[in-house]
């Protein structure tokens, strides 16, 4: 798929299982080194969206093989917030959000009121509240890339006319309803 998609990803999403060490696929474990090898070659990427559990360890192999912005997670997540946090993000990058703005705005449909400022993480300066007050996900980048918070779907579509598409392309089957997704509280 990355051969299928090259130069076209601007967004890659990730949502299953994982930890620490790897990303479970249908039928492997990819570590982040191996991820950060391919999406470090895809020159109009822009976001890598790690939704699963404690993925945080993939962080700064990603941002050293050249991916600029990663929305990881420093603890385990429960499906449905996950599947809210994903859903509020795209709904708001879709609407012309900048990246920064859609994950204030998801982070906030979770927690109204809290004060997000402490989940958006610049690389090696982990601006981190107490303990406590550490929501599931965070949004790091590289220092250089900070203003790719600012990255919007139209600015791709500017600069992509003829490869446009008016709706994102899923590479595997998207599931229609969060019935259909199987988390770590359900059988398999």
């Amino acid at each position: 798929q990355f051969d299928r998609f090259h130069n076209r990803l601007a967004v890659f999403h990730f949502g299953g299982h994982s930890d620490q060490e790897g990303l479970m696929l249908t039928d492997a474990k990819i570590n982040g080194q191996s991820l950060a090898i391919y999406l470090g070659k895809e020159p109009n990427l822009k976001l890598v969206f790690l939704n699963g559990c404690t993925n945080i360890g993939h962080v700064e192999i990603l941002l050293q093989g050249g991916v600029p912005l990663i929305i990881a997670t420093k603890k385990s997540i429960a499906d449905h917030r996950a599947i809210k946090l994903s859903s509020r993000f795209y709904q708001a990058l879709q609407k012309g959000r900048s990246i920064r703005d859609a994950f204030e705005i998801a982070i906030d449909s979770l927690d109204k009121g809290r004060n997000i400022d402490g989940c958006i993480v610049e690389y090696r300066n982990l601006a981190i509240g107490a303990e406590e007050e550490v929501l599931e996900w965070g949004l790091y980048c590289r220092q250089e890339a900070s203003g790719g918070l600012d990255w919007k779907i139209s600015d791709w579509l500017k600069t992509n006319k003829s490869k446009a598409v008016n709706r994102p392309i899923f590479t595997s089957a998207y599931p229609s309803s969060p019935e259909q997704i199987i988390g770590r509280n359900r059988a398999l």
